[in-house]
């Protein structure tokens, strides 16, 4: 291999960190441009053939899949999708977008737009299952699910941590928290024995995200194809995902250790799975929606929408109001259906409090993803009242922390339309100032504008 020239290297790696995401992923998989929030793809990393769950901020380079939990930006979504080393990605996008001539790329990288191909390739960590299925009902969901929980138990660690949180005893109880099981012979037997004496059929486990099966796990008897479901060992709290029935229709995962780029939170989800072998009928979780209700409501016309689930019970407990938490601020693509449902159990709804972290207004972002929420709810119930939810971010990132804290005095609400008005009132001249899409527009900057015309008015007011 010829000595390699840095200079011109880092020359070729400053355009290509110029080059959208969005550019990026379009060589490979089907987007979807939008005016007011992050664009959309197909997600490469599991089979996927819709929009919605895979994301890209082209502000920030970076992308996530809310599904399968991949996320990086530009250069290692190459990386993974083609299987390369990190000079040998840039250079690829450097020769994909014309920010160098193939001969330049060859005298550089010995014929390296020669040896990568642009077809995706299955990646070497973690193997595709070879038949992704359909998600269950949401019955059938969580009866399985239901049974997988019981069959666990929740150790001291985990215990001490939703203390740590505010949570009391019963509330531990009630919602169900366990911490995720080494996937032992013992444990299998209890988890079907369980499923069995339920009258519930292991075979729907196919469907049921988390689940796997292979070849050698197959059984034929009396003329019937029969499969023993497994599943990878998590190593974390389990958090199960209720919706507005009450049903558990998706379990997350607070990893307890983290490596690499890992986030703290993932799914329990089985499109990938960590092993040589090829698996068989992998099922992705998807992102839904968690419904808390309070135990004794005093405002069953009041929703709050807000991102965690632990935020949402803090809510439910301290305003005694139904909460929705959103995994993931753009995860609000069941919002409506979710709200008809409350409605259907415990009448009309007249007002949503929205209560993400304290620093949202200062994203753009989420601000985005904020405002496109609200107007497919209007859409739908044009005649509830909106209002946002702002504190000093000094005495809580997040609303559940202002509540253990004992700040919830601190809170402030502003109309919506008001809010939204207010915050478009500053995107605009910014981008003329910057000559830039707002997106790609300095944080500082936003939070600064927020702060003067918005933020100080309303706290002091």
């Amino acid at each position: 291999m010829k000595k390699k020239n840095d200079t011109f290297f880092q020359d070729v790696l400053k355009e290509v960190k110029k080059v959208t995401l969005t550019d990026i992923v379009e060589d490979y998989v089907p987007i979807k441009r939008n005016t007011y929030s992050d664009n959309d793809a197909h997600c490469p990393f599991h089979a996927d053939e819709s929009f919605g769950s895979f994301k890209m901020n082209d502000g920030k380079n970076l992308y996530k899949c809310f599904s399968c939990g991949e996320s990086g930006d530009g250069i290692k979504f190459v990386q993974e999708v083609e299987n390369l080393p990190f000079k040998r990605a840039v250079m690829k996008i450097a020769y994909q977008h014309n920010i160098v001539s193939k001969k330049q790329a060859e005298e550089y990288f010995e014929g390296v737009t020669e040896n990568v191909s642009f077809n995706r390739i299955e990646r070497k960590v973690k193997v595709k299952t070879d038949d992704v299925v359909e998600k269950a009902s949401d019955d059938v969901l969580d009866g399985l699910f239901r049974a997988f929980i019981d069959a666990c138990e929740l150790t001291d660690e985990h215990r001490a941590i939703l203390e740590a949180r505010g949570l009391s005893k019963e509330q531990i109880e009630e919602q169900g928290f366990f911490s995720f099981p080494e996937a032992t012979h013992d444990f299998i037997f209890r988890f079907y024995k369980l499923m069995h004496d339920r009258k519930l059929n292991n075979q729907d486990l196919k469907h049921v995200p988390g689940f796997v099966t292979a070849e050698h796990h197959r059984e034929e008897k009396d003329g019937e194809t029969r499969y023993l479901y497994v599943f990878q060992t998590k190593k974390g709290l389990g958090i199960p995902v209720r919706n507005s029935k009450g049903q558990v229709v998706g379990i997350q995962v607070r990893r307890d250790e983290l490596k690499g780029d890992e986030k703290r939170y993932g799914w329990f989800s089985s499109t990938y799975a960590e092993n040589k072998n090829v698996y068989k009928h992998g099922t992705p979780a998807g992102a839904p929606l968690h419904t808390t209700y309070a135990k004794d409501s005093a405002f069953k016309n009041v929703v709050f929408i807000t991102e965690g689930i632990f935020k949402s019970l803090a809510i439910a407990n301290q305003f005694q109001s139904t909460t929705i938490s959103l995994q993931g601020v753009g995860n609000f693509h069941e919002i409506v259906e979710e709200l008809r449902a409350i409605e259907e159990a415990q009448g009309k709804i007249e007002h949503i409090f929205v209560a993400h972290d304290a620093d949202m207004a200062q994203n753009v972002n989420v601000y985005l993803h904020l405002k496109n929420m609200v107007t497919k709810i209007k859409e739908a119930f044009p005649d509830i009242t909106f209002y946002n939810s702002l504190w000093d971010e000094t005495y809580g990132k997040g609303i559940d922390d202002l509540i253990q804290n004992g700040e919830v005095s601190r809170l402030r609400r502003i109309d919506m339309d008001t809010f939204i008005e207010m915050y478009d009132a500053i995107i605009e001249p910014l981008e003329k100032e910057h000559e830039k899409n707002i997106r790609a527009i300095k944080k500082e900057y936003v939070k600064e504008a927020f702060e003067k015309e918005v933020f100080n008015p309303l706290m002091t007011a």
